[in-house]
């Protein structure tokens, strides 16, 4: 393919990418129209029921009205979603770290200016699992981001190492910077120092594939020094897990550090004749997991500076027979294969029903 031919390419993409990221702009704001019409109902009807009941009264037909209106919003998140799903697990394979930032590098190259440099040092035979064109996309965001700090003069350097047994990507570059108040926002949807020319996308949607990837993402930057993305991809393999015989009241502990819905789960097992507790983040899971037996540990993908998978690495360390189940409220869509290479053993897409989750707690006893 020629040089011509790659440019061509690279400019459809760009094209599909920016209608993209339009089309989900204008969707946002329907979308905002409709949350709105659904929470009115709900707290209308809310506010009607507790008059019922200082009125003694039955507020059965006003829990139905609040139960419809909250399928209605489960509803629109699904078409959501389904605008921007995560591409089939079916093209989730090994690949190689360093072919991976190979591929951004000259995607990147034909539309940087000529002044900046990109160089790399790219370490052989890293190999990890996932989808590369997810993976291209953010490490293409990233490097355009470098770019769009450097300006017309300046440095990008992308590299790849082992560190700790694990791959290791880096991009650095020597641009503007971000102060810490930006540095707080960046990942934020629609957050933008661009102005118009940005959508506030880029970012956020590249943490969320890093996310389901099982990869944590550092940002090092100083204002007038530069910036320097860091991204540590987990492990693979899991532990073993030894088949074991559970009881039917199951010790459960519940990790997710948005207290409302932590306590919403542990009520709605403890209702079921289970023990649960709840813990808000890695550290009180972890002293939770080192201190007491749990039949079931369901965590939240998204616990801010941790995720899930790193709970899940914990519950195989302590607890290797434990079931690890793992919350998301986004359609993490892995086969079940891929699942338990990461430690996992069932997973349940926000916002899920109490028979979702009956169904997951009854595959264990199968």
């Amino acid at each position: 393919m020629s040089d011509s031919d790659d440019e061509a390419t690279g400019a459809l993409r760009d094209l599909a990418h920016g209608e993209r990221l339009r089309a989900l702009g204008e969707m946002a704001a329907g979308v905002a129209h409709d949350f709105n019409n659904i929470l009115s109902t709900i707290l209308g009807r809310a506010r009607c029921a507790h008059q019922q009941l200082d009125r003694g009264g039955d507020v059965a037909a006003e829990l139905r009205v609040i139960e419809r209106a909250a399928q209605s919003a489960t509803e629109l998140v699904a078409r959501i979603q389904s605008f921007a799903k995560p591409r089939s697990h079916k093209t989730w394979k090994p690949l190689d770290l360093a072919d991976a930032k190979r591929q951004a590098i000259t995607f990147v190259s034909t539309s940087a200016p000529i002044g900046v440099s990109i160089t790399h040092d790219l370490a052989p035979s890293l190999t990890l699992r996932g989808n590369i064109d997810e993976l291209l996309e953010v490490f293409v965001n990233m490097m355009r981001n470098s770019i769009d700090a450097i300006g017309d003069h300046g440095n990008i350097s992308v590299r790849t190492e082992l560190r700790d047994g694990l791959p290791v990507a880096i991009i650095q570059d020597d641009g503007s910077g971000m102060s810490s108040e930006v540095q707080e926002r960046v990942f934020e949807p629609f957050y933008t120092t661009k102005d118009t020319s940005g959508t506030g996308l880029g970012l956020s949607v590249s943490q969320w594939i890093l996310r389901r990837h099982d990869a944590c993402l550092e940002l090092h930057s100083t204002v007038g020094e530069g910036t320097t993305f860091e991204i540590t991809f987990g492990a693979v393999d899991a532990p073993e897990k030894h088949a074991g015989v559970h009881p039917q009241a199951l010790s459960i502990l519940v990790v997710d550090d948005d207290r409302r819905l932590a306590e919403m789960l542990r009520d709605l097992l403890e209702d079921k004749g289970h023990h649960a507790q709840i813990a808000a983040n890695r550290e009180e899971a972890q002293n939770g997991i080192a201190g007491d037996h749990f039949d079931v540990v369901i965590t939240d993908l998204d616990l801010g500076k941790c995720s899930g998978w790193e709970i899940a690495r914990q519950v195989r360390e302590y607890e290797p027979d434990a079931t690890v189940g793992l919350m998301t409220g986004w359609p993490l869509d892995l086969p079940a294969d891929e699942l338990r290479r990461r430690g996992v053993d069932f997973a349940l897409e926000k916002p899920f029903t109490a028979e979702a989750l009956d169904e997951a707690l009854s595959k264990i006893w199968d």
